[in-house]
């Protein structure tokens, strides 16, 4: 999220919309003849959320240009989010042409809920974002409304989202699909002697494949070259009982989804404890 002071806000938020199906009554997906169907994801949710407060909210993805698409858009439009930068792309840009779909089954007392997606070769996964135009979709907005879902959708996804961060000014970002990928890259920094130089904070979720944000977290603070680099978990399982295992394994900052607004903050604070 990125923000610009001292002038009317105007938040964007980017990332895919799915049809959702969900089977009524907290049924089962396995025992379930029929679906509810809703649209949904989280950088729209964030956009919905903010227009039902009354604040200026647009937002970004892209749909097929069928009637799916067109559904989720009005659904958007019809609670007061400007859709105006949505792309709807025709078959020769997304060859498979379809919506994202994800289907959520809500738990029941102490079964949990679950989901699961269907959301490969949608239309926002097969794009070519180099034909937007950065510059001109971010004008004029003071806030950007970004997530770590996006990137890990595909390299197009992935160099979107850097290139919009760095448009906002984060312009040395290394971006990391999971724990071991982010490990790996360090060790490699540390063999040329250029880490500290390399990597002034580490944000990193606590849930990733491979190697999660703890192990990450444990790794850094145990390695002699690397122990004094900021380490901030920021991650929707942050509660009173993970807060504390990742206190104990050193983490510098620990931040919940919801308080995303203070990650700035938080990065902006520790990095000039380092004096980088």
């Amino acid at each position: 999220m990125y923000q610009e002071e001292n002038r009317k806000q105007r938040f964007i938020t980017m990332g895919e919309i799915m049809l959702r199906l969900t089977p009524p009554d907290c049924e089962k997906i396995r025992t379930a003849d029929c679906f509810e169907a809703r649209y949904g994801g989280s950088e729209a949710n964030v956009a919905l959320s903010l227009a039902n407060l009354g604040i200026d909210s647009s937002y970004f993805t892209v749909v097929p240009d069928n009637s799916l698409g067109k559904s989720a858009i009005r659904m958007m439009k019809s609670n007061d989010v400007d859709c105006t930068p949505v792309i709807f792309s025709t078959s020769e840009e997304t060859p498979t042409h379809r919506l994202g779909t994800y289907y959520l089954e809500t738990g029941y007392g102490i079964r949990p809920s679950k989901v699961i997606y269907d959301r490969k070769h949608s239309a926002f996964d097969e794009y070519d974002f180099t034909k937007v135009d950065l510059e001109k979709l971010l004008d004029g907005y003071t806030w950007l409304h970004l997530s770590g879902i996006t990137p890990p959708l595909g390299e197009r996804c992935r160099k979107m989202i850097t290139d919009c961060l760095k448009k906002s000014g984060y312009t040395n970002l290394i971006v990391t699909m999971n724990g071991q990928e982010a490990w790996d890259k360090l060790c490699a920094y540390e063999k040329a002697g250029n880490v500290k130089d390399k990597v002034h904070c580490i944000i990193t979720d606590i849930e990733m494949p491979l190697m999660d944000g703890h192990r990450l977290t444990k790794l850094v603070k145990e390695n002699d070259n690397m122990h004094d680099i900021p380490v901030i978990i920021f991650s929707s399982l942050v509660n009173d009982e993970m807060r504390r295992k990742g206190e104990s394994l050193g983490a510098d900052a620990q931040l919940t989804k919801p308080e995303i607004g203070s990650l700035v903050q938080a990065i902006d604070r520790l990095i000039d404890q380092t004096g980088k």
